[in-house]
């Protein structure tokens, strides 16, 4: 299993996004110093975007949509697309090979 991890510092602290890849299968977890209510949308944002790897404008748009549907507090939309593009950048590059 390959682990990878993107960072960006948000208004209010750190958005993590891990990317573990194993057998061309991607989880994905957000973690860091961030509130989003309800707190199910960052469970549901996880679930619908792993599995096989996709594009990565596949994925913004999906952190995109989900997400504004979801309350922010101390971060933005941007900063978990930005976190998430810094991991995505490190998988296709990591996860691929594997």
């Amino acid at each position: 299993m390959k682990v990878v991890v993107g960072e960006v510092k948000a208004q209010k602290g750190v958005i993590r996004t891990k990317i573990a890849c194993m057998n061309k299968e991607w989880r994905i977890e957000f973690t860091g110093d961030f509130m989003v209510y309800p707190e199910e949308i960052v469970f549901q944002l996880e679930e619908e975007l792993g599995g096989s790897p996709m594009t990565l404008d596949y994925y913004i748009l999906k952190i995109q949509t989900i997400l504004s549907k979801a309350e922010l507090f101390g971060c933005t939309v941007d900063d978990f697309v930005s976190s998430f593009q810094k991991a995505f950048s490190e998988a296709s590059r990591v996860c691929l090979e594997y």
